[in-house]
């Protein structure tokens, strides 16, 4: 027999005494959620990404990231810091409006934070507690390694086949030097 749970909770380390209660997000969620990020905004994630890869080493790496040029570095900032602020600008408010169902033992201005309440939530709670309910969602969300295996498409690309696997995760926030929570690609085709 396979059990499903749609819902999950957990208690916040950002606030505590609450209780986060979210929806693991189905695909068709998580594709919801992704389609009220605007195209031009995922383009411009998409450009900056882009721009990344000769630095993914250096992003990973403090050590690397000390020894690049000051224009390198300066590139580099300017470029996490246009994605990170676009993610929390569109891309976290979607995937919380897809998942909250309500932050048990939270209010925001005298209301209980819910699914009803979760504009307020995003405007005026902290940037912690904001990030860590992100997180928690998309962690949920994610497939696991075996789902993952499962649900990829078939591909012609030469390197596929030819056995590598194609990458549909992210690195951590602290992989990368960012203060946005991690994300899987899968939930981020930007981020791809």
């Amino acid at each position: 027999m396979i059990s499903w749970s749609s819902e999950s909770s957990l208690p916040l380390q950002t606030a505590p005494g609450a209780t986060l209660r979210f929806r693991v997000l189905s695909v068709i969620e998580r594709n919801r959620a992704n389609s009220r990020v605007p195209r031009e905004i995922k383009q411009q994630m998409t450009e900056a990404t882009v721009e990344l890869r000769p630095f993914r080493d250096a992003i990973a790496d403090q050590e690397k990231r000390r020894a690049l040029a000051p224009a390198d570095e300066a590139t580099v900032s300017v470029l996490l810091d246009t994605v990170e602020s676009l993610e929390w600008a569109h891309t976290v408010p979607a995937f919380i409006r897809e998942g909250l169902i309500a932050i048990d033992g939270l209010e925001i201005d005298g209301e209980p934070v819910t699914a009803r309440t979760v504009d307020k939530f995003l405007g005026s709670a902290p940037a912690s507690v904001v990030g860590e309910v992100y997180g928690a969602i998309i962690s949920a969300s994610a497939l696991n390694p075996e789902q993952q295996k499962n649900s990829q498409s078939p591909s012609t690309s030469s390197s596929l086949a030819q056995g590598d696997q194609a990458s549909t995760t992210a690195g951590t926030a602290s992989e990368t030097g960012s203060t946005t929570p991690a994300t899987a690609s899968a939930t981020s085709p930007a981020m791809s």
